[in-house]
C-alpha cells in the first residue's frame, strides 16, 4: 500500500477542496470524476471549473473516470459522493477495495429505501469488516481552498485508527477534532442540511432575528432528541458536526440548502428553483426521509418531519412557521 496516496471518490467542490488540501500538503492525490471531461481538465489543466472554478490545483493532483487506477494500492480512500449516489459508486469500487483500506466519508444524509446513514451503506455495500470513519463539521470549500482556518470532526470507531486520520488530515490551515461518536456526528451532518433549509424559509421570509434564535434553539433539542434515538450522544450537537455545521451553512454565503428554503419563501417552488439551474440541495432527500426515521424510532421530531409538507406544497409557509414558533 501506498502511504503517501490519497484516493478521492467525488470531483465536486468539495471532493476537489479535499483533493486541494491534501495534494498542497504533499500527498500524491488520485482524484475519482463521474464524468470525463471534468477528469481531463483537472489533470491537464489543473482546474476544475465545472465545481469549484477559480482556484489552480496543485501538480500532485489527478483526475480520472477509471475507478481501478484510483483506488489501486492505496491506504486512504476518501468519500466524497451525494448520498442518493454513493450506493452505485461503491458497487463499481468494490472490485478494487481491500481490507487493508480506510475509508473516510463526509457525505451527509439518510439514504431512502434503508433509512442507513452513510458509514452504514459503506459497510452494506462493502463488507462490515471495512474500517469506515467519518469527517463532518463546518467547512465551505470556497474557503477551503483559500486557506482559511477551519475546524473538522473526524469520527471512527477504534481511537487508534482516528488518531492515525487525525494525523493525516492535520494539515496547516485544518483544525481536526477527533470524536467517538459516529452515529451522532453523521446524524447531525444530515439533519443539518434539513435545518439549514428551515432557517432560510425564514431568511427569506423576513422573520428577523428573534424569530430565528427562538427557532435555533428548539431545533437544538429536536437534534439532541434524534441523536439520543438513534444511538449518538448529545453532547454532539454543541460541537462543530453540530451547531457549528448548522451555523454555517444558514447564514455563510453559499449554501445550496440555504438558497432553497430563501426561495421557496420568496415565492419560487421546488420545480423553479430547479428549472433555474440550481444544484440540488441534499436536504431535500433528507426531508424526505426523516419521517420514516421518526416513525421508526417511535419519536416525534415536528421540525424537521413537517418540512417535507411545504416542499410538496400541502402546507404552507406561514402555517409551518406559525407551528414552529409556537
Amino acid at each position: 500500500m501506498e502511504p503517501n496516496v490519497i484516493a478521492i471518490l467525488g470531483a465536486g467542490a468539495w471532493g476537489t477542496a479535499l483533493g486541494y488540501c491534501f495534494a498542497s500538503a504533499g500527498y500524491k492525490v488520485r482524484l475519482w470524476c463521474y464524468e470525463s471531461e471534468v477528469a481531463t481538465q483537472i489533470t491537464q489543466y489543473k482546474t476544475n471549473t465545472y465545481y469549484l472554478p477559480g482556484i489552480t490545483l496543485p501538480e500532485t493532483l489527478n483526475a480520472t473516470f477509471n475507478m481501478s487506477e484510483v483506488l489501486n494500492d492505496v491506504s486512504y480512500v476518501v468519500e466524497a459522493i451525494p448520498v442518493s449516489y454513493m450506493r452505485s459508486v461503491l458497487t463499481k469500487a468494490l472490485p478494487y477495495v481491500s481490507e487493508k483500506q480506510t475509508w473516510i466519508v463526509t457525505s451527509k444524509g439518510i439514504e431512502a429505501n434503508t433509512l442507513l446513514f452513510p458509514c452504514d451503506i459503506v459497510r452494506s455495500v462493502l463488507g462490515y469488516t471495512i474500517s469506515v470513519g467519518c469527517v463532518s463539521g463546518p467547512s465551505l470549500a470556497s474557503e477551503l481552498v483559500l486557506r482559511v482556518p477551519t475546524a473538522l470532526a473526524i469520527a471512527h470507531d477504534n481511537s487508534d485508527i482516528r488518531n492515525k486520520i487525525h494525523d493525516l488530515m492535520s494539515i496547516s490551515w485544518i483544525r481536526i477534532i477527533p470524536s467517538a461518536d459516529l452515529v451522532g456526528v453523521q446524524v447531525c451532518g444530515a439533519l443539518k442540511n434539513v435545518y439549514t433549509i428551515i432557517l432560510g424559509l425564514l431568511q427569506g421570509g423576513n422573520y428577523g432575528f428573534n424569530a430565528q434564535a427562538y427557532l435555533f434553539i428548539k431545533i437544538c433539542k429536536e437534534l439532541e432528541s434524534i441523536c439520543a434515538a438513534v444511538g449518538g450522544l448529545e453532547s454532539t450537537v454543541y460541537s462543530v458536526a453540530g451547531i457549528g455545521d448548522i451555523l454555517v451553512s444558514s447564514y455563510g454565503p453559499s449554501s445550496k440548502n440555504k438558497a432553497l428554503g430563501y426561495a421557496l419563501a420568496t415565492g419560487q417552488s421546488l420545480d423553479d428553483f430547479y428549472r433555474l439551474g440550481s444544484v440540488y440541495p441534499e436536504g431535500v432527500n433528507t426531508a424526505r426521509t426523516i419521517g420514516a426515521l421518526a416513525l421508526k424510532y417511535g419519536a416525534h421530531w415536528p421540525i424537521a418531519t413537517r418540512l417535507v409538507y411545504v416542499l410538496d406544497k400541502k402546507l404552507t409557509i406561514a402555517d409551518y412557521v406559525r407551528e414552529l414558533l409556537t
